[in-house]
């Protein structure tokens, strides 16, 4: 008797597993929701992969509490709370109709950036694609995925406050995320900032700011007779926190003439030393002009060789290139003699 109890259990638990196994992928497609592309907690997420049909891939990742590109780069903060911004805040406004549904699963297959999100290390929680904008240009196709491949039904998805296509805040190409920032400095996390310039060095300076208060010395011999000259401290002060945050204005490694301008005698040569003995510098060459140079004649009437507004630097260790507006660097081109009250003399850097 209880040999037999033992069987048909046996046999009822396989049965009852067998259901289970039939059932399950219906009790799956029933749970799931083919509109849920909101995340509610961006907070909670620690990477984003992005993949597009042309074939470019961005991974995003928190590391640490900062946002990273591929592991490498830090991301532009702006860009970054942008799109969490979004991926909190977009919703399913209506589905796509039954007449246009073919053709916008169509143009989902082929144009879509694939985006995974990741509130745990291993498995993606979240995973949509998302499309180009609709006809009236106020809202975006977009589709979940389901069981590794596209949901059934695509929506026409919108954030409040947000006009257009969503699609630019998806971007699956590396280059925007990348942050461009050059300096991020405290004052008191500064030793030393070494200012050259190569073709007039009685103008270059270093300033020291490993002790008490900072000093501040002329790297050639001409101002000798001029180093017992006590310097504008407020002045010193006031310079070395310029280098709090600055960004560069973009990246050009493709830049056509880079191998002929990184051959030129540099504008300047700026090292900035912190308190751990790391040092950051910044070449400096003038960018020759080009057609979209605001000021292309001298007051002269003569062709103008240089761009006045802009600058190319040899950045992050001498891996990239950037360019740089004289707007925001103007200040750090300052010369020793403006630290020391010495009057200026003709020929030097303006």
């Amino acid at each position: 008797m209880n040999r037999n109890k033992i069987i048909i259990i046996s046999v009822c638990v396989l049965l009852l597993a067998c259901l289970m196994l039939f059932v399950k992928p219906y009790i799956a497609q029933m749970s799931f929701n083919d509109k849920a592309f909101a995340v509610e907690k961006p907070e909670t997420i620690t990477k984003i992969i992005l993949t597009n049909t042309e074939g470019k891939k961005t991974e995003l990742t928190k590391e640490n509490g900062v946002w990273m590109l591929n592991h490498q780069y830090k991301c532009r903060e702006k860009v970054i709370e942008n799109l969490l911004h979004v991926m909190k805040n977009v919703k399913a406004d209506f589905p796509v109709s039954k007449s246009g549904h073919n053709n916008v699963m169509k143009m989902l297959v082929e144009f879509n950036t694939r985006v995974e999100v990741y509130t745990d290390k291993n498995k993606a929680t979240k995973i949509y694609y998302v499309g180009s904008a609709n006809v009236t240009g106020d809202g975006t196709f977009m589709i979940m995925e389901n069981n590794g491949k596209m949901a059934t039904r695509p929506y026409v998805c919108k954030v409040l406050g947000v006009s257009g296509a969503l699609t630019p805040y998806y971007i699956a190409d590396p280059k925007p995320w990348r942050s461009r920032e050059l300096f991020a400095y405290q004052a008191k996390d500064i030793k030393q900032i070494s200012i050259q310039y190569p073709r007039l060095q009685e103008a270059s300076f270093v300033i020291d700011n490993s002790g008490k208060n900072p000093t501040i010395s002329s790297s050639t011999n001409k101002f000798v007779a001029l180093l017992s000259i006590t310097p504008d401290s407020a002045k010193l002060y006031e310079y070395i926190s310029y280098y709090e945050k600055t960004f560069a204005e973009n990246y050009i490694n493709e830049y056509a003439n880079i191998d002929t301008i990184k051959n030129t005698v540099p504008y300047c040569i700026m090292n900035i030393t912190d308190k751990s003995n790391k040092v950051n510098t910044l070449t400096i060459y003038n960018m020759p002009t080009t057609e979209r140079t605001k000021t292309q004649y001298d007051p002269m009437g003569n062709k103008v060789q240089f761009d006045s507004d802009k600058f190319i630097a040899l950045v992050n260790e001498g891996k990239d290139y950037a360019l740089i507006q004289y707007y925001v660097f103007g200040k750090y081109f300052k010369r020793y003699d403006q630290f020391v009250n010495v009057p200026y003399r003709e020929g030097m850097i303006k």
